[in-house]
């Protein structure tokens, strides 16, 4: 495309240079013909009036036009044509890139392990998907083809004032030295502080996502000046990285303008010894000048936008950081987990734990200690104990969200959940958390998430059991919508959806940790009375706060610093008090 572009210019000085020298030719030509023959007799015999008062043009010059127009039109066209195949493939190339880098990060993101997601701050990953990502997809396609434009652009002027100017080869190379270690100063420099940028956004994400999440908090405590201080503190963080960056901007720009004139200054007075001393075209001479006049130009947009390319990459850099050191889950795709994967569907929901010991970081203390118990399949068993017993992190060992270090954990007493793929694993459970998921969308779509052809009158009937048909009427039936996290509903609500989805989904084995815990004692006995008859066959394990209701597993777990201090039926714990 620049040869075309080149080529172009080149051929219009020639063709103006041979107009101009044809046009100077023939006018001399015409004053000394018409001298000679003023006051010939030929000229008296033409009739008064009828003598012609310029001479006919040779037709050589209409060849001569058509020739230098049809070429002329033809590399046009040719550089239009690779206009448009050049910015159809640098678009596709872009948004083929950065759709692959989008997935990659994503998948690493969606299938991290949960130790990840504890150790990460919400803003840091929010930074990432959002400011980075959006960099990677606009602004960066954007700076790059101005880089790339402006690199082509610079060495078709250098090659067409090298070639009319020769003589400018020396100061040329002179002038590359000095640019390049102007621009190596300028890039290390705001390169880290673009890097300075980006690190100080994610505090800030992180603190506003904190404060809309808890502003009803902030506000009953009175922590609205504090929280407003903070928010102040990382905001001029952020603003002075980025003044930084706009002060080493134009500290650029002044350097380069006063190179610019050195060069240009150079570059005319060539000009005027090569015209003087040596036969030079003035076609070209004038071609190069106004080369000249643009490589300055140039050279100051190839480095801003090479230096502001670099600094666009720096998203890519975080990026590319996320996609190969982010933990994610093991998982397998091979025929034989297949295989145990539609195993797993139907298995009769016996739990064995066998010496498991399980903690949470390399140098945290254990959360489960050489813990061995069994499940009998269809057997409701409740886990209690103290905050911080290890309670919760039996669920975590069981869906494999953290990895036991030692022990083993089994189902139906052949299934080694280590060796399974943990979509698989988890499959085999329904779960039901203290903080209930809703997703936005719709209340059948919530309630339908693992059968999507499930039949209405099957839901009806669930919603019915669960004394939610007048809640149901009252919010627009399954259509109704369900805002983000379900925030249209009350605690107590999303707790019964949640529960109404796990039975709905039909699972072997059910995972309940205080599910129920915003619900009265009515409520909270119907819907374990209601999880009992509609799941007869299910193995339960229920983590559990409340001493009343004990009488209704089979089998109670105590946990006393991550190891089992006392189990047994529940007529051995009903004078035991229980703490949150």
């Amino acid at each position: 495309m620049q040869t075309t572009k080149n080529g172009s210019d080149v051929w219009l000085s020639k063709w103006t240079l041979n107009t101009s020298s044809f046009s100077a030719s023939e006018s001399a030509y015409n004053i000394s013909h018409s001298r000679q023959q003023m006051f010939s007799q030929q000229d008296w015999s033409y009739p008064l009036g009828s003598r012609p008062v310029f001479p006919l043009k040779d037709l050589q010059e209409y060849d001569r036009t058509a020739f230098f127009l049809t070429v002329y039109v033809c590399v046009a066209v040719l550089n239009t044509v690779f206009t448009l195949i050049r910015a159809f493939l640098f678009a596709y190339g872009g948004v083929v890139a950065a759709s692959e880098l989008h997935e990659k990060l994503l998948h690493r993101v969606l299938y991290s392990t949960v130790s990840w997601w504890d150790e990460t701050p919400w803003g840091r990953v929010v930074n990432r998907l959002c400011s980075d990502v959006y960099t990677v997809d606009d602004s960066l396609p954007f700076q790059l083809n101005i880089c790339l434009a402006s690199i082509v652009n610079l060495v078709g002027a250098i090659l067409v004032t090298l070639f009319a100017l020769p003589f400018l080869l020396p100061l040329v190379v002179i002038l590359f030295v000095v640019y390049y270690f102007i621009q190596r100063y300028y890039r290390y420099t705001t390169c880290e502080v673009k890097r300075i940028s980006s690190l100080t956004l994610s505090p800030l994400y992180s603190h506003i996502t904190d404060t809309v999440t808890g502003l009803v908090t902030i506000r009953a405590h009175r922590f609205a000046e504090r929280f407003s201080s903070i928010l102040r503190d990382r905001l001029d963080k952020n603003l002075c990285a980025q003044y930084s960056s706009l002060a080493a901007s134009q500290w650029l720009s002044v350097r380069l303008q006063l190179l610019g004139v050195v060069m240009v200054s150079a570059i005319a007075f060539a000009g005027v010894l090569e015209t003087r001393f040596f036969y030079v075209e003035t076609g070209l001479i004038g071609l190069a000048i106004t080369y000249a006049l643009s490589l300055t130009g140039l050279l100051n947009s190839l480095m801003c936008s090479f230096i502001d390319t670099e600094k666009e990459l720096v998203s890519v850099e975080r990026i590319a950081e996320y996609k190969e050191n982010i933990p994610i889950e093991e998982t397998t795709e091979d025929v034989e987990n297949l295989d145990k994967f539609l195993y797993c569907r139907t298995v009769n929901g016996q739990i064995d734990f066998t010496c498991v010991s399980l903690r949470y970081g390399p140098n945290l203390p254990w959360a489960l200690k050489n813990v061995t118990f069994r499940v009998e399949a269809g057997q409701r068993v409740g886990i209690i104990g103290r905050t911080g017993a290890g309670k919760s992190t039996i669920f975590q060992a069981l869906l494999r969200a953290h990895s036991i270090e030692t022990g083993k954990i089994f189902i139906d007493g052949s299934i080694d959940i280590a060796q399974m793929d943990p979509r698989a694993v988890r499959s085999i459970f329904g779960f039901v958390s203290q903080q209930p998921f809703i997703f936005s969308g719709t209340i059948r779509e919530n309630l339908m998430v693992d059968n999507n052809t499930m039949p209405d009158d099957v839901i009806h009937t669930v919603i019915s059991k669960a004394d939610l048909d007048s809640w149901l009427d009252r919010c627009g039936g399954l259509e109704a919508e369900v805002t983000e996290s379900g925030k249209n509903f009350s605690f107590g609500e999303r707790q019964i959806l949640c529960l109404c989805r796990m039975i709905l989904a039909k699972p072997k084995i059910i995972l309940i940790d205080e599910a129920t815990a915003h619900m009265d004692e009515q409520k909270h006995t119907h819907m374990n009375q209601l999880i009992r008859s509609s799941l007869p066959q299910a193995t339960v394990i229920s983590i559990v706060h409340r001493t009343i209701g004990l009488e209704t597993f089979d089998w109670i777990i105590e946990l006393s610093n991550g190891a089992i201090h006392k189990q047994g039926p529940p007529s051995a714990f009903q004078d035991r008090h229980l703490e949150h």
